[in-house]
């Protein structure tokens, strides 16, 4: 085969990326024996006179980049008697150096692949959900950025990545420490500048890794059961890499988050789901409501808000750098309502980003926007909720209004989607106007209703008590909506009897409110 390259390239090849194949995954627990088998195997071809130097495989033209720097890193590793992953027993051999962009197209995770719940079983991803964040208390390796100084910051970065796959197969709960350490060493890299090959080649190598032993980053959350003890949105890795995103909005951070959707992760959709969650148990706990009281905390148990607990207890380990804060973290179970509010919003921010630079970079030349992909990630999450499928809706409405108030599909999606008893449930809220579904302008309005006119009973039946709760509060002039909506010439009454219905009763209202409004005139 040595001698053969040029005349057999495609099966060396074939051969040789079943050979690292092999390496890589035949025994991920003494994956040191196998690489030292491959080294015996190497050597014996060269001791016994077959060739005299492994120099052709290194040196061919016709072989792949990757190829040639994988068998040159693994041959120096392992001849080298001063190579010290080669003498560690517990060290598997790998190349030093990330693979070109070439190869990294060829290793991109394939959807339908193993997916986040199978590692449960395998490295106690199951374990009790008590709130806790994995802070880095030791170093993870021995190339960490906070403990070698002979490094740059970049260096350490790239040991780290190239390491992480053997610390994961080592514990699962280390693999999570190392990759919170990356992240950390990516948004604080003291303005350093950093290729686009550099951020791509280390995403594809982390959700590559990751996959390898079990976990695809970004999987849906379709595919977890509503187990409490198997939370997908806090003891996984996409948790931690969603968290810091939140906490850095960083353009590295952002760009790798960007690499990872454009293979196809539902990124945007797991994002959209954390922010909503988060909200949510702020909600629940009652801090979103509290926010105007500046000292107002309010004890919780950590098991009710456990992703809120996760998020509070990583903003506090990313402020102070990643160390540990026992007194800052033991206290993050009684948190003030104005910094939850910040950890939502700044939640809620991130996700804009991401959809921002999506359309400035993934989606330049396609007809899309930023309401488009809100649209589909909403669309993909209300597919995977189901207990706070009522809150998701209304978290969009209320923080990212200006993309989704008075827009068709998100209304339709909403009355397709939502019961009867979520609906009502909104009616109310939007009676004490939380926020607005329709907005305020008359002409948006009109063009729902005429929309509205092709969908079924049911759905229209959904629309118009949505359409005058808001109504009722609203300043839109309902006589002039009516007026114009008449004259239109849309209207059959024979078979829009829902839709006139619906506006006898929103002029009904609107002419109470006036002689209320009225009654209170005269009597001042």
């Amino acid at each position: 085969m040595v001698r053969s390259i040029p005349k057999y390239i495609d099966m060396t090849h074939t051969l040789l990326e079943f050979l690292f194949l092999l390496v890589d995954n035949y025994d991920v627990e003494q994956n040191h024996f196998i690489v030292r088998g491959v080294l015996s195997a190497f050597s014996i071809l060269v001791r016994k006179g077959v060739v005299h130097s492994l120099d052709t495989l290194t040196s061919c033209d016709s072989l792949s980049p990757f190829l040639k720097e994988r068998i040159g890193k693994l041959l120096k590793a392992g001849f080298s008697r001063e190579s010290p992953l080669a003498q560690l027993p517990g060290q598997s051999v790998l190349p030093m150096s990330l693979p070109s962009l070439s190869s990294v197209a060829i290793e991109t995770p394939i959807p339908g692949g193993p997916k986040e719940s199978t590692l449960a079983h395998k490295v106690g991803f199951g374990a009790p959900v008590d709130g806790s964040t994995l802070i880095l208390d030791d170093p993870v390796t021995s190339c960490s950025p906070l403990v070698e100084s002979g490094k740059s910051q970049v260096d350490a970065i790239e040991c780290l990545v190239q390491n992480l796959g053997e610390t994961i197969r080592e514990s699962y709960v280390m693999g999570l420490q190392t990759l919170e350490k990356i992240l950390f060493s990516f948004a604080k890299l003291d303005n350093q500048r950093l290729s686009s090959d550099f951020v791509e080649v280390s995403s594809c190598k982390i959700a590559k890794e990751f996959e390898l032993n079990g976990y695809k980053l970004f999987s849906p959350l379709e595919f977890f059961p509503n187990d409490p003890n198997c939370d997908a949105e806090i003891q996984s890795a996409t948790a931690f890499l969603i968290r810091t995103l939140v906490f850095s909005q960083d353009e590295r951070m952002l760009e790798m988050f960007l690499f990872w959707s454009r293979d196809g992760f539902p990124v945007g959709a797991r994002l959209l789901s954390y922010a909503s969650r988060l909200a949510y148990e702020a909600h629940m706990m009652g801090y979103l409501e509290n926010s105007e009281f500046e000292n107002s905390f309010i004890k919780v148990s950590d098991s009710e808000i456990p992703l809120l607990k996760f998020h509070a207890d990583g903003y506090i380990s990313y402020i102070g750098e990643g160390k540990d804060s026992p007194e800052a973290i033991g206290s993050a179970s009684e948190m003030d309502s104005k910094f939850v509010t910040k950890l939502v919003d700044g939640a809620f921010s991130a996700y804009r980003c991401f959809l921002t630079y999506s359309i400035n970079i993934l989606h330049k030349e396609a007809d899309t926007s930023s309401a488009k992909l809100l649209f589909s990630d909403l669309m993909s999450c209300s597919e995977w909720e189901h207990k706070r499928l009522k809150f998701l809706f209304c978290s969009v409405f209320l923080h990212l209004s200006d993309l989704s108030v008075g827009e068709e599909d998100f209304i339709q999606l909403l009355v397709d989607r939502l019961d009867n008893a979520d609906l009502v449930n909104m009616q109310f809220e939007m009676g004490l106007e939380k926020f607005s579904i329709f907005g305020g302008n008359t002409e948006t309005i009109l063009h729902l209703i005429k929309s509205s006119l092709n969908w079924g009973s049911m759905e229209q039946h959904k629309f118009w008590g949505l359409l005058r709760s808001e109504l009722a509060v609203s300043k839109v002039q309902v006589e002039k909506l009516i007026l114009e909506f008449f004259c239109s010439g849309v209207l059959d009454p024979s078979v829009n009897a829902i839709a006139v219905g619906g506006l006898l009763t929103a002029l009904q209202l609107s002419c109470a409110h006036a002689r209320a409004g009225w009654g209170n005139h005269v009597s001042t």
